[in-house]
């Protein structure tokens, strides 16, 4: 495995999220073999895809997830568990995974360029995403609720606050945004 983890605590048991850029989809050279592969890029698989993550469940299954459009690493925010579906930040989208029988469950586009980050805020019943170029709001279903983007990149830090979520641009510009609407406060 790579330096690169993620541990979430599932109700099936802790799931490890990793970087694997070594990967090639489809190969059989590889040096980590997969129980089952997705690739959630745009159309067929015709270019070496900008990141690869594997996932490794307590039971021994294993997944890797392929994806086009931006390039991101694992960290704290690229996945969230809520019941039994983890949601992932895979280039500039973010996936739906059921944990019982590992399905694809839905797969959004949330960003042109790159998504850094998922949040879940409970009391909202909210999926908020870090994008670099916007910050948006989907549901558990994967409907769209809003996006909104900002003067500049979204570099910062992004803080889902009680009564708003809280993200800062390149410029150290910091954006207060409505958890129904997307709207920024003034």
């Amino acid at each position: 495995m790579t330096q690169n983890s993620l541990i979430l605590e599932a109700p099936y048991g802790q799931i490890t999220l990793v970087d694997d850029p070594s990967h090639v989809f489809g190969s059989v050279d590889n040096l980590q073999h997969y129980d089952q592969a997705f690739w959630l890029g745009s159309g067929e698989m015709s270019r070496r895809p900008s990141l690869i993550h594997g996932l490794y469940f307590d039971d021994g299954r294993s997944i890797v997830l392929v994806a086009d459009g931006g390039c991101s690493t694992v960290h704290r925010h690229s996945a969230v568990v809520v019941k039994d579906v983890v949601y992932l930040c895979v280039g500039n989208r973010v996936a739906a995974l059921g944990l019982r029988h590992a399905d694809l469950c839905w797969v959004r586009e949330v960003d042109t360029a790159t998504c850094f980050g998922v949040h879940w805020v409970a009391a909202r019943q909210a999926l908020i995403t870090h994008g670099e170029l916007t910050i948006g709001c989907l549901s558990l279903a994967g409907d769209i609720r809003w996006y909104t983007g900002g003067r500049d990149i979204f570099m910062g830090e992004v803080r889902c606050m009680p009564e708003h979520i809280e993200a800062v641009d390149f410029n150290q510009e910091v954006y207060r945004f409505d958890y129904l609407t997307g709207q920024i406060f003034a």
